[in-house]
């Protein structure tokens, strides 16, 4: 594995979003991440404790849209290992377009991601269609 510094993998989360490369997304995470996300739903409270687990969800959320786009998004480091991360991103699928915006603080160690605490608006309508 190539180590990488911890800014450089913030921006890299960022673009293996961008682009749906949730295989290389994974390897960017430590095989233990702790993911904690809270979502505006019925059953606000997601978890898991694996990297597969964790790019299951990211899957689950933006893999089957037709149209993703990624409309602003920083990545910047706070302190220590401590980061942030946020995106706002358009999909279309059979619901129509949708805005997503997500928050991330996470944990990044020697270039690997270690934790995430997410927070995400849910899928706003754009009405585009």
């Amino acid at each position: 594995m190539v180590k990488l510094n911890n800014n450089k993998t913030g921006n890299l989360f960022l673009k293996y979003l961008k682009n749906r490369e949730f295989d290389n997304l994974e390897t960017i995470l430590s095989e233990d991440v702790v993911f904690q996300a809270l979502l505006p739903s019925k059953n606000p409270f997601r978890e898991a404790n694996n990297n597969s687990d964790t790019v299951g969800y990211f899957k689950s959320w933006f893999g089957d849209a037709d149209k993703f786009k990624m409309k602003k998004s920083q990545s910047k480091h706070l302190q220590g290992k401590r980061h942030f991360i946020s995106y706002h991103v358009d999909l279309h699928d059979e619901d129509g377009w949708q805005k997503v915006l997500q928050t991330i603080y996470c944990n990044i160690e020697d270039g690997i991601i270690t934790s995430l605490a997410l927070n995400c608006s849910g899928y706003l309508p754009l009405g585009k269609d």
